[in-house]
């Protein structure tokens, strides 16, 4: 613990307080001493002390002393689950030999990714033709579940083919939010698709995301064999299932389209955000890849600083020169009215 000085109203204007106090109290010691007035030594001394104390206030006697700060870096998972179409061939695998639609290994991914990130916050986003914010961040991890249960393919005659950077405004909106809000907090993305791009326009790159991800991984869910594309409508999605028998035709060949996942896609768009690209299949899964060993390392963080803080001690200070002022004031007004 030291005594120092810090002036509450900085050392510019706390300076100039104390040089004009000091100045004063020149003034009054040479004023009592030079001039032939009634002016008693216990006056000159009550107005020195006046002026000393207002010094002292301007400069702020302190205690120096070192505090220890936590800050807690929370982590925010960000999930973007494509729900085109040929999310719905089935040729996915998750953590077996058994073949599932592109929809279910995606869902059960994202089942896996709340479950590796305990004390997270997470927000859902599921893009087709439009990408929208499903779930905003939110530490209630069973609103993703819910959210998870819920999705649904897009309908074929909606559809409008699939374009990759469908979500990429969405996530930039989404993140530049979280950042403002968190600016600490460690933001990690997940993209779960097929890597498909049947859109004619070429596919904006995912770099501008660099700025806010801490780090990402692209998830690819189907195979690179492919499998036909289911068409989903009204029925399809009433019933729950989200495949059915009749197939979306490729107007070129007069046959049933074929949909394969695009592993080089996939990479060059986890390169561009600085990354992992991971295939799911009947080994790879969120459980057992580099998505474990990520969430062991982007949990709740704590970092602890040292710092210096000053504590005022003016209180006496106040005290001293209220009484001073006081008895001035009592004196200037028993000298008045000798006066009148």
């Amino acid at each position: 613990m030291n005594f120092t000085f810090s002036p509450l109203l900085g050392w510019y204007v706390g300076g100039i307080i104390a040089a004009l106090m000091l100045v004063l109290i020149l003034v009054e010691i040479a004023h009592f001493i030079k001039s032939n007035n009634d002016e008693t030594v216990l006056t000159c001394i009550r107005r020195v002390l006046i002026c000393g104390a207002v010094a002292l206030l301007a400069l702020t006697p302190s205690v120096k002393s070192n505090v220890t700060t936590r800050a807690i870096n929370a982590t925010n998972i960000i999930i973007a689950v494509d729900t085109t179409g040929s999310m719905g061939v089935r040729d996915a695998q998750y953590g077996s030999d058994t073949t599932i639609t592109r929809i279910q290994a995606a869902k059960a991914a994202v089942n896996d990714i709340t479950k590796s990130y305990s004390n997270a916050s997470f927000a859902a986003i599921h893009f087709a033709q439009s990408a929208s914010v499903d779930v905003p961040l939110t530490p209630d991890a069973s609103a993703i579940t819910q959210w998870n249960n819920s999705l649904r393919l897009e309908q074929t005659s909606t559809s409008a083919g699939s374009s990759l950077d469908m979500p990429l405004n969405r996530l930039i909106l989404t993140f530049n939010e979280i950042k403002q809000q968190h600016p600490n907090d460690t933001n990690i993305l997940y993209l779960i698709t097929d890597g498909e791009q049947t859109s004619t326009s070429a596919r904006k790159s995912f770099s501008a995301l660099r700025n806010y991800v801490t780090t990402g991984f692209i998830l690819g869910v189907g195979s690179t064999q492919g499998g036909n594309i289911p068409t989903v409508d009204d029925r399809n999605i009433s019933s729950g299932n989200q495949t059915s028998d009749n197939w979306i035709i490729d107007p070129d060949t007069n046959q049933p389209a074929i949909s394969k996942m695009d592993p080089t896609t996939l990479g060059n768009m986890a390169d561009e955000i600085g990354g992992t690209f991971i295939a799911l299949n009947n080994k790879n899964t969120v459980a057992n890849s580099a998505v474990a060993s990520s969430s062991q390392e982007w949990r709740i963080r704590n970092e602890v600083k040292t710092r210096e803080r000053y504590t005022p001690i003016i209180w006496p200070l106040y005290y001293v020169l209220f009484a001073l002022v006081l008895w001035e004031l009592l004196v200037w007004l028993k000298v008045s009215r000798n006066l009148i």
